[in-house]
């Protein structure tokens, strides 16, 4: 009854495939290869664990490569950009504490929902206003919870959402913002706000020297190339590795088919190929430098 649907598997396959080839191969090649089976990415995250634990640093990693299957663009398409190309990323908790009252009583009481409506209001507002035109950002709640039965002023309200930015003085000055907000809130309703925000994973930054040669590599591994014009708003914890070593993610085409995450999500097998394949063409390309 769970599905997690995010072509993870599909990663999986593609990196064991590539170690049978490399059981073959390995001694053509002058330099070490690091295979890496990620755990958690889509949870606490798994990339920075395996940092802290040292192990990578004894193998004299110097670039790192990655990607994601990815359902909007053709089989046989890898597409990427030099970069920023997805979103730093903190998940928000929002909660109001007011005080409870009978809603014939409401002056009696601090509506917890009032309070949580006005900081939302205010918070989208913010960002559309005092942010530089055309500035990469995402502030949203995705969840809006309080009170209990009809009747009672809600005296808790919890708002759960997302902040993402593609710059980290601009993360520091919305969430600087959201708590000013809270703060202005609580005193204009005598209110009590806490804010959550979790550490999340940085932007995906993609070297731009190493992008030159990637685009060269997936041209010779029999894939289309395809830049892209625009960073994307989802997150991705490959951007901890890129914060020790310069490194490319890019992502995979699968097809026009149903979205990640989405029940439905599924794609043709043969995509794969595409992926194992520019792993050994990228393998052959660092061999001849």
């Amino acid at each position: 009854g769970f599905m997690h649907a995010c072509g993870h598997d599909g990663h999986m396959a593609m990196l064991l495939a590539l170690s049978d080839y490399l059981a073959e191969n390995y001694k053509k090649y002058k330099f070490n290869i690091v295979l890496i089976f990620q755990p958690a990415e889509e949870s606490v995250g798994g990339a920075k664990p395996i940092i802290e634990s040292g192990e990578l640093d004894k193998l004299n990693i110097t670039k790192i490569f990655g990607y994601h299957v990815w359902p909007e663009e053709e089989i046989g398409v890898i597409t990427t950009k030099a970069g920023p190309l997805m979103a730093r990323t903190s998940e928000l908790t929002v909660t109001v504490n007011g005080k409870s009252s009978h809603v014939a009583s409401a002056d009696m009481g601090v509506d917890a929902n009032e309070v949580l409506a006005h900081i939302i209001c205010d918070a989208y507002k913010m960002r559309q206003e005092e942010l530089p035109e055309g500035t990469l950002s995402l502030l949203r709640f995705g969840t809006v919870n309080g009170g209990v039965v009809r009747n009672i002023i809600a005296d808790k309200a919890v708002a759960a959402g997302s902040l993402r930015t593609f710059d980290d003085g601009v993360f520091d000055f919305l969430l600087r913002r959201l708590k000013e907000i809270c703060a202005e809130n609580d005193k204009k309703f005598g209110s009590t706000t806490v804010i959550e925000a979790t550490e999340g994973y940085p932007a995906v930054m993609n070297d731009p020297e190493l992008y030159e040669d990637y685009k060269e590599i997936v041209k010779r591994s029999g894939a289309v190339f395809k830049e892209r014009e625009m960073p994307h708003m989802t997150g991705e914890d490959f951007a901890f590795y890129q914060k020790k070593w310069p490194g490319v993610f890019a992502f995979l085409g699968v097809g026009l088919v149903p979205a990640l995450h989405n029940n439905r999500f599924d794609f043709d097998e043969k995509a794969l190929k595409y992926g194992i394949d520019n792993f050994v063409a990228l393998l052959d390309y660092y061999n001849e430098k």
